[in-house]
């Protein structure tokens, strides 16, 4: 049986639950459970939740109440939280939550699966930790956490192929628990920083581009990045970056300027068509999207200083900055 897993609160189950319709829609042939980890949800999110996998005589959903870990993590961590919650540091409960299974694949709820799962779900481990794709959009950020100055493969935290056998017999558990309770209240990204600081490169296998796909970053600077592949701080090649593209697995709404989530009526990110078809066919298909400008007072500014973050020009600052930095400064806060 295949296993995902999503984590949410009232705010995003819609997402989830669309995410969960494409695993379903795409994974007919095979036996998929998918988990739902869920802090504070209503009973009509729950009830919709439970729905998605109505249709699928092979799906399962399996909805379970994090919401003690959540406030366990809040009040013996005390880290600084995540748009209001900190349900991203659910990793850390990971022995308790699945005791039994053999590996999962956690991923974001603003995520949709294009197709089968079962070669990614087939992938050698080879005995390591988990598999995780590199997190582009940092090799075009200004301002990336630490753990990119310290890793030559710095992955990204919305994606994790974890292999729970292994994650079990090194107490994986305990050691994310120290770190977060020691440097929790510092993370910038909170999972991702602490996902890179404990999974070394050696214990993770190196995933293709096209599991994890960053929808809002364009094709120009995805080919620029391509170019910048060096042996200190690897990218992938041009070759690479076009294969995913044509060959995409699953896509993450993640990268360039807002509004790029497509729940977002006036949101033209690549790939948004996805989103809305699986949402039409997923139990929250009868809440109608709004337009960005409505979700939040500072719209307009946003979408202002976000509009330069996928350009050509920030592309080659920021990649300036990276080498300034490894030249005159060191990063060495945790």
């Amino acid at each position: 049986m295949i296993h995902v897993c999503y984590v949410t609160n009232d705010g995003y189950c819609s997402h989830a639950a669309v995410s969960a319709v494409s695993v379903f829609e795409n994974n007919r042939n095979d036996d998929v459970c998918v988990h739902i980890l869920a802090e504070n949800i209503s009973e009509e999110n729950r009830r919709r939740l439970e729905k998605t996998a109505e249709p699928y005589p092979k799906g399962q959903i399996d909805i379970i109440d994090c919401t003690g870990y959540v406030e366990r993590i809040q009040k013996e961590f005390a880290p600084q939280g995540w748009k209001g919650t900190c349900n991203a540091y659910l990793y850390v409960f990971t022995e308790e939550i699945f005791p039994d299974i053999e590996r999962v694949l956690w991923i974001d709820c603003d995520m949709v699966v294009l197709s089968s799962l079962r070669n990614l779900w087939e992938t050698d481990l080879e005995g390591k930790l988990a598999g995780a794709v590199l997190d582009v959009p940092v090799f075009l950020s200004m301002a990336p956490d630490d753990p990119f100055w310290q890793s030559r493969f710095y992955f990204n935290g919305g994606f994790l192929l974890l292999n729970l056998v292994e994650y079990r017999a090194g107490h994986r558990h305990s050691v994310l628990q120290e770190r977060l309770r020691r440097d929790g209240a510092r993370f910038r990204f909170p999972d991702q920083t602490l996902l890179n600081l404990e999974f070394p490169e050696e214990d993770v296998v190196h995933l293709d581009l096209r599991y994890d796909f960053p929808a809002g970053i364009s094709d120009r600077a995805y080919r620029w990045t391509a170019g910048l592949n060096r042996p200190e701080k690897p990218t992938f090649t041009v070759e690479e970056y076009e294969q995913a593209r044509k060959n995409v697995v699953i896509l993450h709404y993640i990268g360039g300027s807002f509004p790029n989530k497509p729940w977002f009526t006036d949101s033209k990110v690549w790939g948004g068509q996805y989103y809305r078809y699986y949402r039409s066919i997923s139990p929250y298909a009868d809440i109608p999207m709004k337009r960005f400008s409505e979700s939040r007072k500072d719209a307009s500014l946003v979408r202002m200083y976000t509009k330069p973050y996928d350009t050509l020009p920030l592309s080659i600052c920021s990649r300036g900055y990276y080498h300034l930095h490894r030249l005159f400064v060191r990063k060495n806060k945790f």
